[in-house]
């Protein structure tokens, strides 16, 4: 670890640049936020700034941990995300029952169009066509 430990103080700025864009281009990747097309993409470039890491690692075998490390560390963030997540949901869903049942979800709410509401917010007087000075 003390060989990682000076590869670490020996990177320069575009070393840098390289690291922080694959563990964005990554994180971009794994996220739903693109389409199918774009993410291959990003995919592209996030191998790319990897192989620039590497590349520009004093030891390329270091340059190969670290990203490995990267990696193993961001999904081990989403696992730990996810387990606190499913715990959150099972610890505090309401129960109506009393016996710790959960609870069926709730059905969704009807969406309206705005035509319905429009006499609950503009008033009948506007709804009808009348204008603000001829409402009694």
């Amino acid at each position: 670890m003390g060989e990682l430990h000076r590869s670490l103080q020996a990177m320069g700025v575009v070393q840098h640049l390289c690291g922080v864009a694959f563990l964005i281009l990554y994180a971009l990747a794994l996220g739903g936020f693109l389409g199918s097309a774009s993410r291959l993409k990003v995919i592209a470039c996030a191998v790319l700034a990897a192989t620039g890491f590497v590349a520009l690692s004093d030891v390329w075998v270091h340059g190969v941990l670290m990203v490995a490390f990267a990696i193993l560390g961001a999904a081990a963030y989403l696992a730990l995300a996810w387990m606190l997540k499913v715990t959150c949901e099972a610890l505090l869903q309401p129960s109506e029952y009393g016996d710790g049942t959960p609870s069926p979800a709730p059905a969704a709410l009807p969406m309206t169009p705005m035509g319905d509401r429009s006499t609950a917010i503009a008033g009948p007087a506007l709804v009808a066509g009348l204008g603000a000075t001829d409402c009694p």
